[in-house]
């Protein structure tokens, strides 16, 4: 049986990281992996028959719930709750499903070893601090394009909310968003691409200068590291 965290592949690591981290949360005596382990192969297809219909039943009446509950006239705020919703329930079933991934572990993994491994190697990992997190730990070039991928995202976002912001209009209650019958003129558009056109510079600006701070303390954290190798 594996006992190394490094010689499992991605499903029983997937397998693993739900065990650990939400099935055995609580109690281990009382986990889902250990009332299946010992379990023949009938009486386990039957508890997942069961673990799954509570888990799909769960979703649809909490959806119920919901639609009962909350209502939106506005379209754009509508969708955007409907997309919100859409996400977290894929989320939700996606995350649920993983203890379909036991079965990769009965007879294969001894799973309280491999835990002890994984968490001596992570204590290594923070004693040195290579964490996977850590931007000094990749290659420059790895580091541009996340910075190229953090700009473009940033930028998008900073563009719907400067929209939302200028074209929402001012009630006592606060902000109402632009709805499809909102009329923008020709003079607001040209309004909206001059001070985006500011924003956009000042956003820039201050984002490069946050990219060159960090740029910079990577490179002093890693000569650094060469000197004590010296």
């Amino acid at each position: 049986m594996k006992i190394n965290y490094y010689d499992l592949n991605v499903l029983q690591k997937l397998a693993i990281f739900f065990y650990s981290n939400i099935d055995s949360k609580q109690s281990k005596k009382v986990s889902f992996f250990k009332l299946l382990e010992k379990r023949s192969p009938v009486l386990k297809g039957a508890l997942y028959c069961g673990y799954f219909s509570l888990l799909v039943f769960s979703l649809f009446f909490a959806n119920l719930i919901f639609n009962t509950l909350f209502s939106f006239e506005e379209s754009i705020v509508r969708d955007l709750v409907i997309l919100l919703k859409t996400i977290i329930c894929y989320l939700v079933l996606a995350i649920g499903s993983l203890p379909l991934l036991y079965l990769t572990l009965f007879k294969h993994v001894n799973v309280e070893k491999v835990i002890e491994n994984k968490n001596e190697v992570c204590l290594v990992t923070a004693k040195y601090k290579k964490e996977w997190w850590r931007l000094r730990n990749y290659h420059f070039f790895v580091r541009i394009l996340f910075y190229c991928a953090l700009y473009f995202i940033s930028m998008q976002v900073v563009y719907y909310f400067h929209i939302f912001y200028l074209f929402s209009e001012i009630t006592p209650q606060g902000y109402v968003l632009p709805t499809e019958s909102t009329n923008i003129s020709t003079s607001d558009i040209n309004f909206l691409l001059s001070e985006m056109e500011k924003v956009m510079k000042y956003f820039t600006i201050v984002f490069f200068v946050i990219v060159i701070f960090l740029e910079n303390s990577i490179r002093k954290v890693s000569a650094g590291n060469k000197l004590k190798k010296v």
